[in-house]
């Protein structure tokens, strides 16, 4: 037994490296790594909400639903768009604020569109840089209007009408991800590729 032993010592520098190797792996080796910076909120897996008032996340959601769960909303009159949507107007009177609200044939909501209600919003640089949002996926601008860019994000959901020279923002936008083909349909009254010269 003691010849075992003996023949075992020459090893026990290797069996406690061993030892104290899986002991660091059992404790550090599962731990995953703490994340950085602020953390963002994400409606689904590439959706990336701007979402500082109850009306944002109302995105998918029945607007009758809407409705009942945000009593500050109060309806100041809807519009039939192309395709069978609907462009509800409301103000939002806890914020102060004004809200477009586009809903399908059933009432489900693809956007939102409201005017900023928080100081990072009021500024395009600030905003975007909030969101982590980079280049657009589309420029275009608002219609029967001579001022205003519009940033389009369609894998983001969001969207920022703004003013070029002052990088003020007029509307933030919400809406559910589509093709950009998709999103050219449904603003397809507010928004166009090119300026519209009609409006100077």
């Amino acid at each position: 037994m003691n010849k075992y032993f003996k023949s075992l010592k020459k090893y026990y520098p290797y069996i406690g490296l061993l030892i104290v190797g899986v002991l660091f792996l059992s404790i550090y080796g599962t731990k995953k790594p703490k994340p950085t910076g602020t953390p963002a909120t994400f409606s689904t897996e590439k959706q990336k909400f701007v979402e500082t008032i109850a009306v944002d996340s109302s995105i998918g959601k029945n607007l009758v639903d809407v409705e009942e769960a945000t009593p500050e909303l109060e309806l100041k009159g809807t519009e039939a768009l192309r395709g069978g949507l609907t462009l509800s107007r409301f103000r939002d009177s806890k914020n102060n604020t004004a809200v477009q609200i586009i809903t399908d044939e059933r009432g489900k909501v693809l956007s939102m569109t409201r005017t900023p209600v928080s100081e990072i919003e009021r500024n395009v640089d600030d905003l975007l840089k909030n969101l982590g949002l980079g280049t657009p996926g589309s420029v275009m601008y608002p219609t029967r209007s001579s001022i205003g860019t519009v940033y389009v994000y369609p894998d983001s959901g969001v969207a920022i009408v703004f003013n070029e020279v002052s990088r003020g923002v007029y509307y933030v936008i919400n809406f559910e991800i589509m093709p950009l083909t998709k999103f050219k349909q449904v603003f397809s009254e507010q928004f166009q590729d090119t300026p519209d010269e009609t409006a100077y």
